[in-house]
């Protein structure tokens, strides 16, 4: 009798360790697929890449075409004051294949023009020299701050001539500028939109708009005020009236924009709202000048409003958020610090994301902003903006340390995407300084006011011993048909008669007087009769 001394070989699914193992990789593999799989495809719709036309190639939106066509174009060169500016401060520290793009974009050949472009005072080394050997040389130019200070209150030539030979060598391309702004159309993007090959709105670099701020009060500033200091009021308001054209021609109202173009237009409104301040109470300022300041001034274009600044900055989120779906994940930690100049270290945005998630936050916050900016009801519309500041400040203040709501994160994409929605939101989709329009409004409503009172004063209205009324409502009806409302709180401005002067002020947003110029607090002395020696400068 044969017996079978060999046993039954033990199947693999009857070992415990086999099946432990079997079941470990299949939970590893399962984690590495919803870490590092395929992402889900990006939906095109409005509620997340917000646009659905035009499309590139790869069917996503294409955001640089659109932006750029928001932006203006096909403006000839002869009505666009950008050409001014370029031809004015050549080459506007662009760089080679930033000013060819633009140059072609604009229409204009990519050559310098026939005017010596302005340099900026404190680049320009031989009047640096100069000045310094003005000083050793103990000249009544003691002041190492003259060119600031130049840009600040009336000078003239004796005081500085070296500074005085340095606006007389630039006037020639002043003037283009000043020209220029005599045009009606600003349109100028951003270079490196132009050079956009991926679709998406970059962190575009405002050359233009800085080069404009710094350009103006380095040197249109500092001509209109030895215009003043020398006493040729109309030149001097014919470079300060182009600032304030330019300021309002860069950013006009109706265009939809990027936020941070209407915060440069406003600061170089508000230089010119100081300038017009220095020409109002400068001595020899006669009634018919006055009037035709006045006029300039309600001629100007109207202010921006608040909801076009968000429109582009909508569309620089949402790109941002598509553009991670044709990035390697190795490089989407380096574009987003590049795009939102911010440094983040957020281990899931290698890791596989529904992308239409972030895309939806993204949208959420913008229509919740947009409806904040509609709130008619001042209070309220600062309510609103404040809730969505702590609803911001909420996503992203996280306590350190691992906690359980990361392993929540590595098994749900869902959740890892809100988090990086978060994110995205606090590093570029930031609330519009909502204020800063209810202070630009205001202090222009103020330098309006303050061109009536000039008004009332140079016509003589109130005879020789009330230069200037005891109450607003005088104003009217020779100077005006009403007296303007404070357009923060709505009700009436702030006027009280200082010795020969006055203060004119509007009330703070949050509704509260706040005695600073920055809020528009004007104080006016009665400027010196004509003819009389103006007073000694501090």
């Amino acid at each position: 009798m044969n017996v079978d001394t060999h046993a039954t070989p033990q199947r693999w699914w009857h070992d415990v360790r086999w099946i432990a193992a079997f079941l470990s990789g299949g939970v590893v593999g399962t984690l590495l697929w919803g870490l590092f799989g395929p992402e889900p495809r990006i939906v095109v719709s409005r509620e997340t890449t917000f646009l659905t036309a035009p499309l590139r190639a790869d069917g996503l939106p294409d955001y640089s075409a659109h932006a750029l066509g928001l932006l203006g174009r096909d403006v000839p060169p002869e009505d666009n004051a950008a050409v001014a500016l370029l031809h004015a401060t050549w080459p506007m520290d662009l760089s080679g294949p930033q000013l060819t793009a633009l140059c072609r974009e604009l229409g204009i050949p990519n050559a310098p023009p026939a005017v010596a472009p302005i340099g900026l005072t404190a680049r320009d080394d031989l009047l640096q020299q100069q000045l310094r050997e003005w000083l050793g040389r103990g000249g009544p130019c003691r002041d190492r701050g003259i060119a600031d200070r130049a840009q600040v209150e009336p000078w003239t030539a004796a005081e500085c001539p070296p500074l005085a030979e340095w606006v007389a060598r630039n006037s020639p391309a002043l003037d283009v500028l000043v020209e220029g702004a005599g045009r009606p159309s600003f349109m100028m993007p951003p270079a490196d939109l132009l050079l956009a090959s991926s679709g998406r709105i970059g962190n575009p670099t405002f050359t233009a708009f800085d080069a404009l701020n710094n350009l103006v009060k380095a040197s249109l500033l500092s001509r209109a005020m030895l215009h003043l200091g020398e006493g040729r009021i109309e030149a001097a308001w014919r470079d300060i009236h182009a600032i304030h054209r330019l300021a309002r021609l860069m950013a006009p109202a109706g265009r939809p924009d990027f936020g941070i173009t209407h915060v440069l237009a406003f600061r170089l409104g508000a230089t010119a709202n100081a300038a017009t301040l220095q020409l109002l109470q400068t001595p020899g300022l006669t009634a018919e000048m006055v009037s035709m300041i006045r006029r300039d001034l309600a001629a100007l274009p109207d202010l921006p409003g608040m909801l076009e600044g968000l429109a582009l900055d909508r569309l620089f989120a949402v790109s941002l958020a598509v553009s991670l779906a044709t990035l390697r994940s190795e490089h989407r930690i380096r574009v987003l610090n590049d795009t939102c100049l911010t440094d983040t270290s957020n281990w899931m945005l290698p890791t596989s994301l529904d992308l239409n998630v972030v895309l939806r936050m993204l949208n959420e916050h913008h229509d919740r902003m947009e409806a904040a900016v509609r709130e008619s009801d001042r209070p309220a519309r600062r309510r609103a903006f404040d809730a969505i500041e702590r609803d911001l400040a909420a996503a992203v203040s996280r306590p350190t340390g691992w906690r359980l709501a990361d392993l929540h994160a590595v098994l749900n994409r869902p959740v890892r995407s809100a988090a990086v929605g978060d994110e995205l939101l606090a590093a570029c989709s930031g609330l519009p300084n909502h204020e800063l329009y209810d202070r630009a409004q205001g202090a222009f409503v103020l330098v309006g006011v303050a061109a009536a009172l000039a008004e009332y004063r140079t016509r003589g209205l109130g005879g020789p011993e009330h230069p200037y009324p005891d109450r607003l409502d005088a104003l009217v009806p020779d100077v005006l048909t009403a007296v303007p409302r404070d357009p923060c709180s709505g009700g009436p401005l702030t006027y009280k008669r200082s010795g020969d002067g006055y203060l004119l002020s509007a009330v703070g947003v949050d509704g509260i007087e706040v005695p600073t110029p920055r809020l528009g607090i004007l104080s006016a002395p009665t400027p010196p009769a004509a003819g009389a020696a103006p007073a000694p400068r501090p």
